[in-house]
């Protein structure tokens, strides 16, 4: 994730019909489950930040009220809250058993259903023939299942050793059959080591981002370590859910494409359980859907900008067959403090906005899973975007997960 939304690049013929025509569909779609209330709302790798932010739009937008109704008659997804264990600092690398507890009680105190948290290979397995180093993940896994909760695991970086020619970047991900035997043995003996204490796994993050995808975003190379990753994980533990990268933003293109490499190395069936998106909106309302804000972008294609953009994600599963198969809201939320050309959201309003994103996510009735990004302040989440302040202090943001999560059961 960046921490803005990606910036806009139009194609030279513009915005098209069908652009248009999917964005009334979504106001319409939603406008039909709903109105919101005021009631309820009131390594993390260091490759976790959200997106870019696109320049503001000038372009005709509708505000998209719910339904308290169809909240009430949905099935609410899964709440899912980061918890890292590393603290970037030498002197004290890793956070303590009762620090970790205590960000877990945090978070099941405020509702989640799921802590989630990043596995960096490159810290994990530095040298070829070391032991795992699984000290600070187990803290998390541990407290988590002692909570009754369940866990997500996003697999990211390779260790330097493991690359045929490493670039110098820390997000170089495997691409020669070499490096992926390799990859795939690394997720062999985590889930060796992990055994069955895990619900989900999610392949890598923002793929289709330079940041994260450092040799150049490729859907087929893409596909290759989806393919190899949901092997050794169901090999391991069938019943363990493989979720793609979460997508920076609404991606529409960059899935097509990964679906036609999927058909290109000729799998069998699409390699993952999940489909994982970022739907960073800069500082628009979860319930604005903007037509502006639904453009081509070379060079994948179609991209949605606004929240509700996972539906559009989703019509593209539909498309190839994968329609019973849920998206995974992965990482989303807002920063006090802006950044770039997109202004902050202050945390009174940022509470409301989390209440709104989950409503729509409760009524769409694709999503299986949302991550708030971010829960707890690391060197890498600063704290203008999580619910905790360094001391691990609530905000306003914390207490209307709390409030919505109780309410909703």
């Amino acid at each position: 994730m960046h921490r803005t939304s990606p910036p806009r690049r139009r194609s030279d013929a513009g915005r098209v019909a069908p652009h248009i025509v999917g964005a009334v569909a979504l106001v319409v779609l939603i406008t039909a489950v709903g109105v919101w209330t005021s009631t309820r709302g009131g390594d993390s790798d260091p490759g976790t930040s959200p997106s870019q932010p696109g320049s503001p739009s000038s372009s005709s937008s509708a505000s998209v009220p719910v339904d308290e109704d169809c909240v009430e008659a949905g099935t609410p997804p899964l709440v899912d809250l980061g918890v890292q264990a590393a603290t970037g600092r030498p002197q004290h690398p890793q956070l303590t058993v009762p620090e970790v507890r205590d960000l877990i009680t945090l978070a099941k105190d405020a509702g989640a259903d799921v802590i989630s948290t990043s596995v960096s290979f490159r810290a994990i397995r530095p040298f070829p023939n070391s032991p795992g180093r699984y000290e600070g993940l187990d803290r998390v896994i541990n407290g988590a299942r002692e909570a009754g909760l369940q866990v997500r695991l996003r697999l990211m970086t390779m260790p330097r050793w493991s690359l045929d020619e490493p670039d110098g970047t820390l997000r170089q991900p495997p691409r020669s059959e070499e490096e992926l035997a390799r990859w795939s043995k690394l997720v062999t003996d985590l889930m060796k080591h992990v055994q069955g204490r895990v619900e989900f796994i999610e392949v890598w993050n923002e793929p289709n981002a330079q940041k994260y995808w450092t040799t150049g975003p490729d859907p087929i190379e893409f596909a290759r370590l989806l393919s190899v990753t949901y092997d050794a994980v169901k090999k391991a533990s069938p019943d363990t859910v493989v979720i793609t990268g979460g997508l920076s933003g609404n991606d529409i293109g960059f899935l097509k494409k990964t679906y036609d490499a999927i058909d290109k190395i000729e799998l069998d069936a699409s390699p993952f359980d999940q489909v994982g998106v970022h739907p960073f909106a800069a500082d628009s309302a979860p319930g604005k859907v903007d037509e502006g804000e639904i453009y081509e972008r070379d060079p994948y294609g179609l991209y949605d900008n606004n929240y509700t953009g996972f539906e559009s994600m989703h019509d593209v599963m539909k498309d190839h067959g994968d329609g019973d198969k849920p998206v995974f809201i992965s990482a989303f939320g807002y920063s006090t403090r802006g950044g770039g050309e997109v202004p902050g959201v202050d945390d009174a309003t940022r509470a409301t906005y989390l209440g709104q994103a989950l409503d729509i996510a409760t009524c769409s009735e694709v999503v299986s899973g949302f991550s708030w990004y971010a829960f707890q302040t690391t060197p890498w989440d600063p704290p203008a975007w999580t619910m905790l302040d360094a001391r691990n202090r609530p905000n306003k943001t914390y207490q209307a997960l709390q409030s919505w999560t109780s309410g909703v059961r």
